[in-house]
């Protein structure tokens, strides 16, 4: 062992000087997991060489079956394989494989010429050796519901089945021996990478320390086999924990491959930093991808297999557009038709679109009045789990109902007062402790409905229950309505305030979904919204450097401009042929044209209509 460079020649010192053979033994095996994670194996194979064959075999297969790698990756096997198909029922679960369509990615990279979007083949492509380096740090981005979660879970089932082989993966995976996924919004203040670990990723408690162990002397000792998947940069606090924060930005683990996912306007930061070696975004689903997860939904195997049968033989093609337009009784056919598409390229955009779909034709209602907006899908999707709640089966139902008024005129209130505390917060707030809930009048109806999940938390010796919204655009959405009843209270000093507040582009982005879902909700919430925009927009790009820099801003602020005004069109003009007084305004003073271009061909159209044209530069207009 000596010979191997493992064990050193005082380690064997104090080996030879126990009296027995029996003591040496034990002093032999104490200092052995010391000697790092490759000590075992080697001693295994001096075994062998030394003609000690059975022995060998008996601890390796010991070994093998209870081994760190094999108790996390059982782990991910029994809770990460399955996946729960509605945010607000825990009880609605389905396996990962049942439900997960491949995304789009891309990889950005940055010259001086500019950025570039290069497609990728696979989710393990961002692993890839590049110009014979392995990357170190990868930043994964993404809007919310895109699929950044379920993308560290399929990671971490892919090689849970491979490492268990009750599958296969791709090669580049089965380089490490550990696979770790920690949930950045979980983490506790003060917490270490060890602690997270034994909070997010359970073992027996009888190997618990064992395995803890064997991990962090991977960490320190076999780092190359070693891959880290941090998700949620966007909800985490970096004053959260000292040590998961360095090693993120580098100052820790530098050669330990780690993965982070953020939502978009928090991936700048990381990307500033220069600390990534590689910049990726799931953009979403491809038309393709929409039509194989809605046949999944429905179930609709058969109709999709024809599909792409057909599609395969260029004769059939016009053939196949048909049976397209059929899957998932018809839903396809609907979004193409109603040019939905773009809407529901986000996976759960596209799943609230399921499940409305499906109660439609299982209540013989209209499907013409599906949503195209998110302000006015979230609110059917409420109404939706109303529905569901109370038994109710049509519109003036709902208007009647005295359980529904009194959850709107009480209990939403105070929810969505938590809802806009909770994101207003320093940190973010994303969690909630019971406590904080004390003041809402019926809140078990919260629970029922699935608006709020509790979960038990284990803390030394402590157990409480953390409290959060299904999704954080749940949470987002509720924020708005607190700030659309104080508008409609005319009181605008919540709303003035928090746009004081967003003192930077960064800041105005993190509240994109509040602000788009309080322009859906209030008419009298987008003129204050956009010209506060747009003092930042001429700030930021009066400090940008270059005429590319200023066009990369303007770039990002158009899109979002455009999102705030579909919503505000969509909920505000149901004529959906004249533009509101509203958007006329501070469409001029904004200098935004016919020429700025809309997903939605009737509202550009509208725009054309209404807009002359300009054919300078948006961008140098504004300035």
């Amino acid at each position: 062992m000596v010979a191997t460079n493992l064990f050193s020649k005082d380690n064997a010192d104090r080996v030879m000087a126990k009296e027995t053979e029996n003591d040496q033994a034990f002093e032999f095996l104490r200092i052995l997991p010391k000697c790092g994670p490759r000590a075992f194996e080697t001693f295994v194979e001096v075994l062998r060489k030394h003609n000690k064959i059975e022995l060998a075999d008996k601890l390796a297969d010991k070994a093998t079956a209870y081994s760190s790698k094999n108790q996390i990756a059982n782990f991910y096997i029994n809770y990460m394989s399955q996946i729960q198909r509605l945010p607000w029922d825990t009880d609605d679960t389905m396996h990962l494989d049942d439900v997960y369509v491949n995304l789009q990615w891309v990889q950005e990279e940055r010259k001086p010429a500019g950025t570039s979007s290069v497609p990728i083949h696979s989710y393990t492509s961002i692993l890839d050796t590049k110009q014979g380096k392995t990357p170190k740090r990868i930043l994964v981005r993404g809007k919310a519901g895109i699929g950044k979660t379920t993308f560290t879970q399929k990671m971490a089932t892919d090689w849970a089945n491979a490492t268990l082989g009750l599958g296969e993966c791709d090669e580049v995976l089965l380089r490490y021996k550990h696979v770790l996924i920690i949930n950045l919004r979980s983490i506790q203040p003060g917490q270490t990478l060890k602690e997270a670990m034994e909070t997010q990723i359970s073992c027996p408690a009888e190997n618990r320390k064992a395995v803890t162990d064997e991990v962090m002397q991977a960490l320190d000792y076999d780092s190359d086999h070693v891959l880290l998947a941090f998700d949620g940069y966007d909800e985490y606090d970096i004053n959260t924990s000292t040590e998961i924060t360095d090693i993120i930005y580098r100052r820790r683990y530098q050669d330990v491959c780690t993965v982070i996912t953020t939502r978009p306007w928090k991936a700048e930061e990381l990307m500033n930093r220069r600390i990534m070696d590689g910049a990726y975004e799931i953009t979403g689903l491809t038309n393709g991808n929409i039509a194989e997860y809605v046949a999944k939904f429905f179930n609709d195997h058969k109709t999709y297999y024809k599909y792409l049968a057909l599609r395969s033989d260029w004769k059939s093609f016009i053939k196949s557009l048909g049976v397209l337009n059929s899957i998932g009784k018809g839903l396809v056919g609907y979004l193409e038709e109603k040019k939905l598409m773009s809407l529901v390229k986000i996976p759960i955009i596209l799943l609230f679109i399921c499940l409305m779909w499906q109660e439609d034709q299982e209540s013989d209602a209209q499907t013409d009045s599906l949503p195209a907006s998110y302000t006015l899908l979230y609110k059917k999707l409420i109404q939706l789990l109303l529905r569901r709640r109370y038994g109710i089966r049509t519109q003036v139902e709902m208007e009647q109902s005295a359980c529904v008024k009194n959850l709107e005129e009480q209990t939403f209130i105070s929810l969505s007062k938590l809802a806009y505390d909770g994101l207003v917060k320093p940190d973010g707030c994303l969690i909630f402790d019971e406590k904080d809930l004390q003041t809402i009048p019926d809140v078990n109806e919260l629970y029922i409905l699935g608006l709020l999940s509790k979960c038990k938390v284990y803390s030394n010796l402590d157990v409480k229950h953390e409290v959060t919204f299904p999704h954080k655009t749940i949470q987002e959405f509720f924020a708005a309505k607190y700030l659309a009843r104080k508008l409609d209270q005319n009181d605008s000093k919540i709303l003035d305030k928090l746009l004081e507040n967003l003192d930077t582009t960064d800041k105005l982005y993190d509240m994109s979904f509040v602000l788009r879902f309080l322009c859906g909700l209030s008419r009298r919430a987008t003129t204050k919204v956009l010209h506060r925009a747009k003092s930042l927009l001429v700030r930021q790009s009066i400090e940008a450097i270059g005429l590319f820099s200023v066009k990369r801003v303007y770039s990002r602020y158009s899109q979002w401009c455009k999102d705030l005004l579909l919503e505000h069109w969509y909920a505000h003009c149901p004529q959906e042929t004249v533009l509101s007084p509203e958007l006329f305004s501070w469409h001029t003073e904004l200098h935004i044209h016919g020429s700025f271009d809309h997903s939605d061909p009737r509202f550009q159209q509208v725009l054309q209509d209404r807009l002359p044209g300009d054919p300078t530069d948006a961008a140098l207009e504004v300035l």
